[in-house]
């Protein structure tokens, strides 16, 4: 089911665009609560508009000009409620307590339950929520006429449903979002591409429209590869090997569907990190100079964002890059850094008590460290949500290395790409990520050890050979 809903705006200076939010959070008074807006839906890149902290009776209140009706959320902790805003509108929200069980452990979509009070004249929110109820139920309804290429009668009769909603007419951005699921609708019932990109995709680019975000999302998946049993193929190949970022956009303007000169930067975008992360026959550094030029000479603002946020995304954690620093505290409570230890191997460990598999590793990794702890620093690093249960941990297991607690840290969540646990990095001695990630305690990281501080030479490696198999250590 798509979620959308729930959350609002921030202090500026009062105009005919200002818009308010008044809010109920019970569940967490005297915690920080944020108001984020997204500089684009492609992107998601939240931009921080608003800070207070939820009052002793559960109140908060935000205040800021929304010049469009546009997505925002409303962050406590990592948890989060989006809703869409209209300007000069006024809302009252009511958040609940999220729920441990609607999401796993290291998700980054936590959200918060919550409830409009008071909206829009509109009623934006309602009315989208509807659309997408109903979509849900029509899909599900007619699953196997999508399946069997037989849907497109029911299609039809099911846009003309959605056109004579009297919002469709009256409202411009629930029209363009209901233009967009309407696209996905032609796309599914298989289409032609002309005519699904004639209905909801041959407009201008859509920055902050969900429906047009998926829309395009699928509509050019996987687009570059449309030519690998083509003859351009090679054409394709040269202009991104040689970085050549007007030669390949003027070549694939010739394409029909990338002639909106803004809608085909996104889509180089895109695909140009796909294939960097994907594909080992692409250069990332070639990729790397083409997403470079893109953010400095994009159409549009946003573009030059959306070309920032996939540069960093494919720099972010690569080999040969600094590891992201931090500051966190030990069991005794004292401040530690990553950056203390420079001149020395740093073995990074994520874990929390409720994975099985960390614990157990970290049994291993108690074998491994006194061959290894005057040349590497292993550091494990505790994302339990409550502190209490990582106390509870220490207080009957005992690691003769650096535990230290992070908890729900979310800039250490994200500079870290943590989705799943048990979760490596190995480290050299000027903070440069050398294994990304790293080979678990009981799955190859000895073998990486021996090979950096050979018994004999104390030669070191200093940049990690991917070919070893560290399965057979004669190789």
């Amino acid at each position: 089911m798509r979620a959308l809903i729930v959350f609002i705006i921030l202090c500026s200076t009062l105009s005919n665009f200002a818009s308010t939010v008044n809010g109920v959070a019970k569940s967490y008074i005297g915690e920080p609560i944020k108001l984020i807006f997204y500089t684009d839906l492609f992107s998601q890149q939240p931009i921080l508009v608003g800070e207070s902290i939820v009052g002793n009776d559960g109140s908060f209140s935000f205040e800021h000009e929304v010049k469009e009706t546009r997505l925002i959320a409303i962050k406590i902790k990592d948890y989060r409620s989006n809703f869409y805003v209209a300007p000069n509108s006024n809302y009252n929200v009511q958040l609940g307590e999220f729920d441990p069980l609607s999401a796993p452990p290291l998700s980054k979509d936590k959200y918060l339950p919550a409830k409009l009070i008071a909206q829009d004249d509109d009623k934006i929110n309602n009315a989208m929520g509807l659309l997408n109820v109903s979509l849900d139920s029509f899909e599900q309804k007619h699953y196997k006429a999508f399946l069997n290429h037989k849907a497109k009668p029911a299609v039809q009769e099911f846009i003309l449903v959605l056109t004579r909603n009297t919002l469709y007419k009256k409202n411009d951005f629930f029209r363009k979002y209901t233009d967009a699921v309407i696209g996905s609708l032609l796309y599914k019932a298989q289409y032609t591409f002309k005519e699904v990109y004639e209905k909801s995709l041959m407009i201008p680019v859509d920055y902050q429209n969900v429906g047009y975000r998926n829309l395009l999302t699928n509509f050019y998946n996987k687009w570059f590869n449309r030519y690998n049993i083509t003859k351009e193929s090679e054409q394709l190949k040269t202009a991104i090997s040689t970085s050549n970022y007007s030669e390949l956009s003027t070549f694939l303007a010739t394409n029909d569907f990338l002639k909106n000169d803004t809608l085909r930067e996104i889509i180089i975008i895109r695909e140009l990190f796909r294939l960097a992360v994907n594909n080992n026959n692409i250069d990332p550094i070639a990729v790397d100079k083409i997403l470079v030029t893109i953010s400095t000479i994009a159409k549009t603002r946003e573009n030059k964002q959306i070309a920032r946020y996939y540069l960093e995304r494919l720099r972010k954690l690569g080999i040969g890059a600094e590891a992201p620093n931090f500051i966190l505290s030990n069991v005794e409570g004292e401040t530690v850094k990553l950056k203390d230890f420079r001149g020395k191997y740093v073995y990074l460990d994520f874990w929390a008590t409720w994975c099985k598999p960390c614990i157990k590793s970290m049994q291993v990794m108690k074998q491994i460290h006194p061959k290894y702890q005057d040349n590497v620093e292993f550091i494990s690093i505790n994302i339990d949500e409550r502190k209490k249960r990582f106390d509870k941990h220490m207080e009957v297991f005992s690691y003769p290395w650096t535990v230290l607690y992070a908890g729900s840290n979310e800039s250490i969540i994200d500079a870290y790409d943590i989705v799943v646990i048990p979760l490596y990095y190995l480290i050299d001695p000027n903070g440069k990520l050398i294994q990304s990630p790293a080979f678990s305690p009981g799955g190859g990281i000895e073998a990486t050890f021996s090979r950096l501080f050979n018994s004999e030479t104390k030669e070191e490696i200093k940049i990690w050979d991917w070919n070893f198999d560290p399965k057979n250590n004669d190789k």
